[in-house]
């Protein structure tokens, strides 16, 4: 910390140099926590005037606090503001009981490194944190032997996010970094809903309503409002794949028939086309045909597409999203599942609103998730301490039950709690 800071607690708490100090605390606090922001963002964010942000700025970039440099937003000149602070690091994790991938961010918002595990073969916690470690090294060579490890988000599916303490290789790796993490504040939220935030951080608008879905095994949605990520914290929201869409359909492992989960999930749409040989189909294959032109392929992924529609259409009734994101192993199909999508998604809502919501596939592929939820780490920082207390916005999960006796605890961001920002 720069000495211009430390004098502040010699200064009158009255006097214009202590007012000037909170300031630049301030502007840091809001860079820490959304990483580059132009200057009339940042004035959004701490309520200052454009005029003391911008005096702000300039005195934290002749401290060497900060760069600058020209940039646009929404169409007009502005000028962006990022942390030179490079020795704070946070590490977003999306962990499912198939594969982890980490993504390492420096406190300014680059991206320093990122990796990815495959869990198909049993191993221990103790191995994973050993590859966890390696993935640091390899990654990013020395320059984490001097980093501060300030943070860690995972981000689990949205039906296991409120039930870690569950045997299993996914509980094993998350108590491994739980573990492993010493001290470092460690949480565990979902996983459509970090995608979520991850596209909000490409808006220009921070501020934006984000819709996300993720067509996967099971069909799940996460969303953000004003920067704020949801759902909340229970243990089956954003469980979307369970609404039905088709009456007296396909038996759904819930006990239902006819939920979105058994003709818009992944598993669903692969079943449908290997249905026609006998067989089971692959993702590859699926996606293949598709380009080619095969008429049951095409017909499989639309009648998915309209169902994934139906449901969207009538969650933004109840949320009124600006954007919606549709996120998964498909969006290699690109128009032919988006278009299809969206005019099922549209015929349903309100009438007119699809004339203000933006829908598009995913924008960061594999890596949404894990990116999401390693700028969640860098926003929350400010507010969680190193013993994970907070005033208010960090509960402690309960301790681990009989049947995972000795491992550790760790814990949750209840999304549905207000972090400020």
């Amino acid at each position: 910390m720069k000495k211009e800071f430390s004098d502040a607690l010699l200064e009158s708490p009255g006097s214009q140099q202590a007012l000037g100090t909170r300031n630049r605390e301030a502007v840091i606090k809001a860079l820490r926590a959304t990483g580059p922001t132009t200057q009339a963002g940042l004035a959004r964010l701490t309520g200052l005037s454009t005029a003391t942000i911008s005096n702000a700025v300039a005195r934290l970039k002749s401290a060497g606090q900060v760069d600058t440099r020209p940039a646009v937003s929404s169409g007009r000149k502005a000028i962006l503001v990022q942390l030179r602070d490079f020795k704070t690091v946070f590490a977003g994790l999306e962990v499912t009981q198939r594969h982890v991938r980490v993504v390492l961010l420096r406190s300014g918002g680059e991206i320093l490194a990122r990796g990815q595990f495959s869990l198909n073969e049993p191993s221990s916690s103790a191995d994973f944190v050993r590859m966890f470690l390696s993935t640091h090294t390899d990654a990013a060579g020395s320059t984490l032997q001097t980093a501060a490890l300030a943070g860690i988000v995972a981000a689990v599916p949205s039906q296991n996010h409120n039930n870690f303490h569950e045997p299993g290789l996914m509980g094993d790796v998350l108590a491994g970094i739980a573990e492993h993490a010493d001290g470092v504040p460690f949480f565990v939220t979902s996983s459509p809903a970090m995608s979520a935030y991850a596209h909000s951080r490409l808006a220009d608008d921070k501020s934006v309503r984000l819709l996300y879905f993720d067509v996967g095994d099971s069909v799940t949605a996460g969303w953000v409002n004003n920067g704020q990520p949801g759902p909340g914290d229970t243990r089956y929201a954003g469980r979307i794949g369970h609404m039905k869409v088709v009456q007296h359909g396909l038996p759904c492992h819930c006990g239902n028939r006819g939920c979105l989960d058994t003709v818009g999930s992944l598993k669903a749409i692969l079943d449908a086309y290997g249905a026609r040989s006998q067989r089971t189909s692959s993702l590859p294959e699926v996606i293949a045909a598709v380009n080619a032109g095969d008429a049951a392929a095409l017909r499989v992924v639309e009648n998915a597409a309209d169902a994934l529609g139906q449901i969207a259409g009538a969650v933004t009734c109840l949320l009124a999203p600006q954007q919606v994101i549709l996120g998964g192993p498909f969006g290699a199909l690109g128009a032919t599942l988006l278009e299809p999508f969206a005019r099922s998604l549209r015929r349903t809502e309100n009438p007119g609103a699809g004339i203000r919501i933006s829908v598009q596939l995913d924008a960061l592929g594999d890596f949404a998730s894990a990116t999401g939820a390693a700028h969640f780490a860098a926003a929350t920082a400010a507010y969680v301490n190193r013993d994970g207390s907070a005033s208010g916005n960090v509960k402690q999960m309960p301790a681990a039950n009989p049947g995972n006796s000795g491992r550790p605890s760790w814990r949750t961001v209840p999304l549905n709690t207000r972090i400020p920002f």
